[in-house]
């Protein structure tokens, strides 16, 4: 089939192969620029999600320190309930 090709196209066989070859390295590129991109987005979720709890902890003790113990219970008990449902959900 494909000699028949070369003989409808000049070197058309050849050109057909470099197109495959073009087109997977084009995907290849593409798929290593979006693992790049995935592991760049869980990087920087991963470093809001720690400023967010330090913030949440600091606030939490202030509110310890300022009498306020229902709102240190809400806010860091909600905090760590978030970040022990974060771990568990990160298997999944």
């Amino acid at each position: 089939m494909l000699r028949e090709f070369d003989s409808l196209v000049p070197n058309g066989a050849e050109r057909i192969f470099t197109q495959f070859e073009k087109e997977a390295e084009h995907r290849r590129a593409i798929e290593a620029q979006d693992m790049r991109f995935t592991i760049r987005d869980s990087h920087i979720g991963q470093a809001l999600a720690g400023l967010y709890a330090l913030a949440a902890f600091s606030v939490t003790g202030f509110a310890i320190y300022m009498g306020a113990y229902w709102v240190a219970g809400l806010l860091g008990g909600g905090t760590i309930v978030g970040g022990v449902v974060a771990f568990l959900r990160q298997g999944k």
